[in-house]
């Protein structure tokens, strides 16, 4: 299992992800946590030696879950994107040590009439990478009509589905904010927790209280034990409204995992890591 956060800095992160003098952002925050979202790519294409400093920044068991450029699946929509999807899967090759599934992030008007451009897509995509598909529209939520095609679009494509659980974040009165802002940003829709490959990827978005955060997500704790326990390989990524206490939220998310199994090691103390000093 990788456990992470939607981004790896943020200005109200300093205590959370203590930096050394000189150390990259993510070398810092792959210290504490094991896995990342790659939001940037799915806002604009990085630079080579951007990927490249990505790449050195990063130990092996590291995982990153690079999402696929908004010109592929919204402006194009997945069609006639064969060559803007090659140039980005050219880009972040410096990263294939470390790369989780690649995300495909659908807009929420991509519904089931677009299925069958879906499944030409994933026909068509290189088979070299893990991919997973996150979708928005509402037919297909838990118990909608569309669900079921969906599933077996990414079944017989052999990808994992992004499941992206909001309801922690719309529940209750919204009161701060950061949380309006959030609600009107992000997606609010129902999912089953179903997992149709090895690497299921799991998006969880509260509100501001990491307490309720966990109080919420605790039937979602029990379904990754229950995808450890059949031998899949989970990535879970923690958000909050502002995620200004996302890393620890991350890092506890990942120890009520593993509460019932000592023998799951736990994360890595960045503590553990610094170096020794002279005085």
């Amino acid at each position: 299992m990788h456990v992470g956060c939607a981004m790896w800095t943020h200005r109200a992160w300093g205590g959370q992800l203590p930096r050394r003098r000189g150390e990259h952002a993510l070398a810092a925050y792959a210290r504490s946590l094991t896995a990342v979202e790659g939001n940037t790519t799915f806002y604009a294409l990085p630079e080579a030696r951007t990927v490249t400093t990505w790449a050195a920044a990063l130990p092996p068991s590291f995982r990153i879950a690079p999402k696929v450029p908004r010109t592929v699946t919204h402006d194009r929509r997945l069609r006639d994107a064969g060559a803007e999807l090659a140039v980005f899967l050219d880009r972040i090759e410096p990263l294939h040590t470390n790369l989780g599934p690649i995300c495909v992030q659908l807009p929420a008007s991509f519904g089931p009439d677009d299925l069958g451009v879906l499944d030409r897509f994933l026909r068509a995509r290189p088979r070299a990478h893990r991919w997973a598909v996150e979708v928005r529209h509402p037919a297909f939520g838990a118990g909608a009509t569309g669900v079921d095609a969906l599933h077996r679009v990414l079944d017989r494509n052999d990808v994992d589905r992004v499941l992206l659980d909001s309801s922690v974040l719309f529940d209750g009165p919204a009161g701060d904010p950061a949380v309006v802002e959030a609600r009107g940003v992000k997606p609010r829709l129902p999912v089953e927790p179903v997992a149709l490959g090895p690497h299921p990827v799991l998006r969880l978005i509260g509100a501001l209280d990491p307490a309720r955060c966990l109080t919420g997500w605790e039937p979602w704790i029990r379904v990754v034990r229950g995808w450890l326990a059949e031998g899949r390989a989970p990535l879970v990524f923690a958000h909050t409204a502002d995620n200004a206490d996302a890393p620890a939220l991350a890092r506890s998310v990942h120890a009520a995992i593993r509460a019932d199994d000592p023998a799951f090691a736990p994360l890595p103390d960045p503590a553990d890591d610094e170096p020794p000093t002279l005085f």
